[in-house]
């Protein structure tokens, strides 16, 4: 049989360990504690890559070859209420926030890519087997953020499992 008293002090004896542990750590630090890497403190709102992959009449595998990813400014854009907007909806099919004005990390997806549709080039020219994806940020001074690169590893693999991409991905200028 157990006993109840031993049990209740071994307890609160383990966590009054954890606790002085964790005060003696944040004392050498002198910080507070920052998300990290793969905290859940620093996933204020998780992205279902099942709602980003959805299309209208699903992912044509066979239409896709490459991925390009870019920096571009936002310039009011991309929002919460609207999604995609302007000219980053026909020119990329996902956009990843960067914390300015969009939440950080969080990828949306334009009417392109939910159509299945190849977007605008940059030259004007449509590109027909590029998924384009644009991180936003300053594009002067590209910095991605730890969001941002989570969200864009989840939806390149996602993306390269789905369509079975065998080229690597593209980094324009």
């Amino acid at each position: 049989m157990v006993d109840q008293g031993r049990l209740a002090k071994v307890i609160f004896a383990l966590m009054a360990a954890m606790t002085g542990g964790a005060l003696v750590l944040l004392a050498f630090e002198g910080q507070p504690i920052k998300p990290m890497a793969f905290s859940l403190s620093s996933q204020t709102q998780v992205t279902s890559l099942a709602d980003v992959l959805d299309t209208d009449n699903g992912i044509n595998s066979q239409m896709w070859q490459r991925i390009s990813v870019c920096y571009r400014d936002n310039d009011g854009q991309v929002s919460e209420q609207h999604g995609v907007t302007g000219d980053l909806a026909v020119n990329f099919h996902f956009v990843l926030g960067d914390g300015s004005t969009t939440t950080d990390g969080q990828i949306y997806t334009s009417g392109q890519w939910r159509r299945q549709l190849p977007v605008v080039s940059g030259s004007g020219d449509r590109d027909d087997r590029t998924i384009k994806i644009c991180l936003l940020g300053n594009a002067r001074n590209p910095i991605t953020t730890p969001a941002q690169a989570r969200s864009l590893e989840q939806l390149v693999a996602n993306l390269v499992k789905h369509c079975q991409i065998s080229e690597p991905v593209i980094w324009p200028e």
